[in-house]
């Protein structure tokens, strides 16, 4: 395994280059080269962390294949579905629901591809085409 995999495993991995044969050494040429291979560590938390790594690595690819899809209940301008978008590969917004008219529109003009379907609420009720003192 890499270096660079072995850190990328678990937040608590470091690397050590080099160890000295004394706490408080003379100088710093007694310095001897590590390789992260030498150092103690906990084989049966090591194959924990190695295999969870790559299942979610295995996870990832299968959900950038066909991503989750998610609805905004606050859509609002549209920047946490943007950011959604836009920092997961795993996610799409595909619907979003807003209270405020303008906000309704500027979210729309964010999402023009129109695959986020956006749906404003009036009064609490759903508003699809009926006015708000039609009957049901």
């Amino acid at each position: 395994m890499s270096l660079h995999k072995w850190l990328d495993i678990s937040p608590y991995h470091f690397y050590v280059r080099y160890r000295f044969h004394k706490l408080i050494p003379d100088s710093r040429d007694e310095k001897s080269p590590v390789s992260f291979k030498d150092l103690d560590v906990c084989k049966r938390c090591t194959e924990e962390n190695i295999r969870y790594y790559y299942d979610i690595n295995g996870f990832k690819s299968k959900m950038r294949e066909k991503p989750m899809r998610v609805m905004d209940l606050f859509g609002g301008v549209g920047a946490f579905s943007l950011g959604l978008k836009e920092g997961s590969d795993c996610l799409t917004v595909t619907h979003a629901l807003e209270i405020s008219p303008s906000a309704a529109k500027t979210f729309k003009c964010v999402f023009r591809n129109g695959l986020v379907r956006v749906w404003m609420i009036m009064l609490g009720l759903l508003n699809l085409g009926r006015t708000t003192n039609e009957p049901k």
